[in-house]
């Protein structure tokens, strides 16, 4: 091949390998910088929906602490009144047997 082609295809291969490089290079730095721009969004969400998660269940816990509070004096109440029937149930028995 002619030494003057073999220069010029030297050159130009160099020049387009260079151009790729760059290009690559470039298109490398910014997805990279979208990656890790997406894995701080995804983070971000992630920390929300915890967050909220967490306010929901401490709500749900404090309904049921509620909840179970007023049964337990609900269910006390009614020992007592079943208790206090009882008790009159005897004494009726016993002064009428």
């Amino acid at each position: 091949m002619d030494p003057q082609f073999q220069e010029l295809a030297a050159t130009i291969t160099r020049d387009v390998s260079e151009a790729v490089t760059g290009t690559v290079d470039a298109a490398e730095k910014r997805l990279s910088e979208q990656a890790r721009i997406t894995v701080e969004a995804v983070k971000s969400e992630a920390r929300l929906a915890a967050e909220g998660y967490a306010a929901t269940v401490e709500s749900i816990q404090a309904d049921l602490a509620g909840i179970r509070a007023t049964l337990d004096k609900k269910i006390s109440l009614y020992d007592s009144v079943l208790t206090n029937h009882n008790d009159r149930i005897v004494a009726l028995e016993h002064k009428g047997g």
